[in-house]
């Protein structure tokens, strides 16, 4: 394969891949190559860094979003719940008025 200026496309990309797991100085490879190698390598980091920051804007963006629909009522606000002996999720008020019920059933 040919790039633009008639120079072999390849060779640099297969390089890199060979090389990725060795350390650059180790190994003797013309100057020109051991540049295009270290070039390759930061674009690959930078690349890698990109996509973190990416998915973590993203993320800190679905937060901000849950915040304020909370704030306007969109969202189901959660209730605080208390689960009684059947085992059905009731709130504290009814609760309470149970107890009531059954303290006086006891009593009488």
């Amino acid at each position: 394969m040919e790039g633009k200026n008639g120079g072999k496309k390849m060779e640099g990309k297969i390089l890199f891949k060979k090389m990725k797991n060795k350390k650059i100085g180790n190994v003797k490879i013309k100057k020109k190559l051991k540049k295009k190698i270290k070039k390759l390598m930061t674009i690959e980091k930078r690349k890698k860094k990109d996509k973190r920051e990416k998915r973590k804007k993203d993320k800190n963006r679905k937060k901000k979003r849950k915040r304020k629909k909370k704030k306007l009522g969109e969202y189901p606000q959660e209730k605080e719940k208390n689960c009684s002996n059947n085992g059905t999720s009731k709130t504290e008020e009814e609760n309470n008025e149970l107890a009531i019920q059954v303290g006086n059933e006891w009593f009488q």
